[in-house]
């Protein structure tokens, strides 16, 4: 299922602002980075499926820094249902063929095939 990350009204002086997006491993307990550090301040991207045993809730992350590189964090939980094994299978084949070529796109794939699998 596709994602929409988006940071709004986020304000500082010391500007500019800059937004990483990821979601949290429940297996590594570590924020899987899906988005590197960037000024823009939306995203969208594929989440592998939470966990049954956590009623399918996966923890999204935004970290927003200032150009002094301190920063601030919030977390959202999102539900992402898991699909019948056959579709997550397509589903992955297709992310990973859409792959860019970016680092960002790169990433993302990584941790989304690693979490799914």
């Amino acid at each position: 299922t596709m994602f929409a990350f988006s940071a709004q009204q986020w304000t500082d002086a010391d500007l500019p602002l800059t937004y990483q997006f990821g979601f949290m491993s429940e297996t590594s307990l570590s924020n899987l980075v899906i988005v590197s550090k960037s000024e823009i301040a939306f995203s969208s991207t594929t989440l592998p499926s939470g966990l049954e045993s956590m009623a399918f809730q996966r923890n999204c992350t935004l970290d927003v820094f200032d150009n002094m590189n301190a920063f601030a964090s919030e977390m959202r939980n999102v539900t992402v249902e898991s699909v019948g094994a056959d579709e997550k299978d397509r589903r992955l084949l297709e992310l990973i063929l859409g792959n860019t070529g970016s680092v960002d796109s790169t990433k993302n794939i990584l941790s989304v095939v690693s979490t799914a699998l």
